[in-house]
């Protein structure tokens, strides 16, 4: 609400008057807009989540070779790590696997969008990537 002068002589000097629908209306016009960013911005945080879930799946593969070298247990370092479907999990083990020797663990994930509305903002797949070396240990 706000005061104005009125400049009709015949009328009180001061009137209320009212404008608080038009701020209705402005807000609901823009209320959708500020929801598609707010989801936006959090499908963005998980994407985030997910390439630092990528980077310690990738982490954790690369400790299991550089000590095992076992490729189930290795695949199963990296799927662990990652919150998503494994099938979605491609670990790739690259070097020789004598002591003392460099061992590299990459690890690529595609990470589907999860956050309703904003799915149709982003690509359908997102690949997340990582590699890792490490070198082999003795067992």
């Amino acid at each position: 609400m706000r005061l104005s002068a009125v400049t009709d002589p015949g009328r009180d000097a001061l009137r209320i008057v009212r404008d608080g629908g038009q701020a209705t209306l402005e807000f609901v016009l823009v209320l959708p807009f500020i929801v598609l960013m707010l989801l936006a911005t959090i499908q963005i945080t998980m994407i985030g989540l997910d390439r630092i879930a990528v980077q310690n799946a990738a982490r954790s593969a690369a400790r299991e070779a550089a000590v095992t070298g076992d490729e189930d247990r290795i695949r199963d370092a990296a799927t662990g790590a990652i919150p998503g479907d494994p099938r979605d999990v491609d670990v790739v083990v690259v070097g020789d696997r004598q002591v003392g020797e460099s061992i590299e663990v990459r690890v690529v994930y595609d990470a589907t969008p999860k956050v309703p509305l904003v799915r149709a903002l982003f690509p359908r797949n997102v690949t997340l990537g990582a590699s890792i070396a490490m070198r082999v240990e003795e067992p």
